[in-house]
């Protein structure tokens, strides 16, 4: 009977332990040095190729960044990651929350290979690409 005991305890401590709730893996991956490739707007579709070397930068820490434009820091604060579902995609997506304002508008994030793609979750919203630069 002991040993029935003993396996029912290390059943439900090894899934209490493999359930704690882990950092998002797209984190690490984030943090770095990104410049912005290009832009979208998102009423007309219309694709803008920013050049390289032209000083609009996103630099991101594990829990803080900076965003630069023509090499002048314009924006920097807190962000945290979020699993929300989509409204364009109809599925959970990360979103990145900048200075815990979660009642501004949706805005989601993808990484593939040095890409970093940002978007508004919404049909006639803008998205912005950068390329990761440094890491």
């Amino acid at each position: 009977m002991t040993k029935y005991y003993y396996f029912y305890f290390c059943m439900v401590f090894s899934l209490f332990f493999s359930s704690c709730k882990k950092e998002a893996p797209i984190v690490n991956a984030l943090i770095g040095q990104w410049e912005l490739s290009i832009s979208v707007d998102g009423m007309t579709g219309k694709a803008t190729k920013a050049g390289a070397g032209s000083g609009n930068l996103l630099r991101i820490a594990k829990k803080s960044y900076e965003r630069y434009e023509k090499g002048q820091l314009v924006e920097s604060g807190s962000y945290s990651i979020v699993q929300e579902n989509s409204i364009l995609y109809h599925k959970k997506l990360d979103r990145i929350v900048f200075n815990d304002e979660y009642d501004m508008p949706r805005t989601f994030i993808k990484i593939e290979s040095d890409q970093l793609t940002i978007w508004i979750d919404a049909f006639d919203a803008p998205s912005v690409v950068y390329k990761k630069v440094v890491q």
